[in-house]
């Protein structure tokens, strides 16, 4: 059957099996696909490229013996096994999920069951929800190891990071990449929330920017971010910074080639900080939203008015769903061009 792929060299072929896997794009319903010094890996979406591999698409064969799923052998009523979740994210050796309330009371039958058809896991937690003004997801270990600090590996970063006490979403994998893959040599580029430093890191890692500027509220999270850095050796070319982003904004204006807003639930409320910390020939906006598709348009309509009233134009570039948020919202990924307005209303 046709399905999107990455063709990688077969060196390289179980180090990108692993990342895909921990990033879920690795479909496991179909066969590896073997071709000369070369494997196809099919993946659960289409994408461009990853870690600089050619996407593609190819027919494959599927799976012939599928291995037993977690759905099957876990020891849950069979009238409740359809409301096992299909997805779960995985960061690092611990694997988080979500779970219906009627679910409740089966939470470590189910854990145990991942962690038999899921090897590299070694804790469970279901996922509580996100809240608080640092935004950080409450956690219930249910299996397994209590310790949630853990390694991520991704496009060839290695992260340290607590997805109970820093932000964190594998599920932005492809994200990141892609925007990494705009940044052009020399840029400035400031990470208004920039949790353990995922976006920054790799951008960093990827491309070559004169500098920067991760900025993040949450004490924990600075913790991280600056042990990353570390940890991937980008002193002077990453610089975090303990702040509130609006703060930061007011007393850095005017220096940014490229600011990423990845926090959809209220980046909105940051829009006129983003724009101030833009040089003043303008750049670029990397936003992030949480929108039904039929009201994006308007969403969009509403920065660009906004924009206007403090002097600059705004354009899409781009846009992406990166997952579904509920039945009727999807988180976005917006790429908006910035330029100062010319004419009678800016002066």
């Amino acid at each position: 059957m046709k399905a999107p792929g990455i063709r990688v060299p077969r060196e390289e072929g179980e180090t990108v099996r692993r990342a895909l896997q921990e990033a879920g794009l690795l479909r496991k319903d179909l066969q590896v696909r073997r071709e000369g010094d070369h494997l196809v890996l099919p993946l659960t979406e289409a994408v461009p490229e990853y870690r600089g591999f050619p996407g593609v698409e190819e027919d494959f064969e599927p799976q012939r013996h599928q291995r037993e799923t977690y759905q099957e052998i876990a020891d849950v009523p069979a009238d409740l096994k359809p409301l096992l979740p299909s997805s779960f994210d995985v960061i690092g050796h611990v694997l988080l999920l979500k779970l219906p309330d009627a679910l409740a009371g089966y939470e470590r039958a189910i854990a145990e069951a991942l962690m038999r058809t899921n090897k590299s896991v070694r804790t469970v937690a279901v996922d509580r929800g996100v809240g608080g003004e640092l935004r950080v997801r409450r956690l219930e270990v249910v299996a397994g190891e209590p310790e949630t600090e853990t390694i991520h590996t991704e496009h060839g970063m290695r992260l340290l990071v607590d997805p109970g006490a820093v932000y964190f979403s594998p599920r932005l994998s492809t994200e990141r990449q892609r925007v990494a893959a705009q940044v052009k040599p020399g840029e400035v580029v400031v990470d208004l929330f920039a949790g353990a430093g995922p976006f920054a890191i790799l951008l960093a890692r990827m491309a070559e920017p004169a500098k920067v500027h991760a900025i993040d509220l949450n004490p924990e999270a600075y913790v991280y971010l600056e042990e990353n850095i570390r940890r991937n050796r980008l002193e002077g070319r990453v610089e975090g910074h303990l702040a509130d982003a609006r703060e930061w904004a007011r007393t850095h204006p005017g220096i940014a080639d490229r600011v990423i807003m990845n926090l959809p639930h209220t980046a909105n409320d940051f829009l006129e900080d983003a724009l101030r910390v833009l040089k003043p020939t303008g750049g670029v906006l990397h936003y992030h939203t949480i929108e039904a598709q039929e009201r994006l348009p308007v969403h969009l309509a509403r920065l660009a008015g906004r924009a206007r009233a403090v002097g600059f134009t705004l354009r899409v570039l781009a846009q992406r769903e990166v997952r579904t948020y509920s039945p009727q919202e999807a988180h976005f990924a917006v790429d908006l061009e910035a330029r100062p307005l010319v004419g009678p209303e800016n002066g």
